[in-house]
């Protein structure tokens, strides 16, 4: 019996398709939470120093900083990792990671889904109120939808014709081979 689990909304897009730019000129990103939980990490001392204190501090703020990075973000560096990969490999990574772990989202495989049923999403990235008027580059910038729906197809035909597979003479890196798989045993539905 085919369990599946649906994910109506899966965003799929690598490191090329959004606009970074209006990204972190988001309000959001840098607000008082956003900035209460980076000072949480921090060390207490901070809190009672005056601000030209930090200048001196600038090692132990880095260092924290960098050991945060490495060592508690490991959600955004997931992120980051798939994302910096090339698009097309996206629905072959993912499936790889899910059946290599034996888990789908934190039950066994086995047990709970058998199938993973989305609904790609595409973002408009475009920012054209972006008033980048204090740039020298200041040309808002222009990411056509259409590439991302190349993108998209080019993703979902990768994925029925390829699998992921460890290397044979590469130890912990991964290769392409042509598909054997029919096109039901595959994790993925789209």
């Amino acid at each position: 019996m085919n369990r599946r689990f649906y994910d109506i909304h899966y965003h799929l897009f690598d490191l090329s398709h959004p606009n970074l730019l209006a990204f972190l000129m988001h309000e959001e990103l840098i607000s008082r939470n956003s900035v209460a939980k980076v000072l949480k990490k921090m060390p207490a001392a901070l809190y009672l120093l005056p601000a030209g204190l930090l200048h001196f501090m600038k090692r132990e703020i880095t260092t924290r900083i960098r050991n945060y990075l490495r060592n508690d973000a490991a959600n955004f560096r997931n992120l980051l990792s798939v994302m910096e990969g090339a698009i097309e490999y996206h629905f072959l990574y993912v499936e790889y990671f899910l059946i290599k772990e034996n888990r789908f989202f934190g039950y066994s495989a086995h047990c709970r889904y058998n199938k993973l049923a989305v609904s790609p999403l595409l973002i408009d990235f475009g920012y054209k109120n972006l008033n980048n008027s204090d740039c020298f580059y200041n040309l808002p910038p222009g990411k056509p939808v259409a590439n991302q729906v190349i993108d998209l197809l080019n993703a979902i035909y990768y994925y029925y014709n390829y699998d992921l597979v460890l290397h044979s003479d590469k130890p912990g890196r991964l290769m392409l081979i042509k598909s054997k798989r029919s096109k039901d045993s595959k994790l993925f539905e789209f």
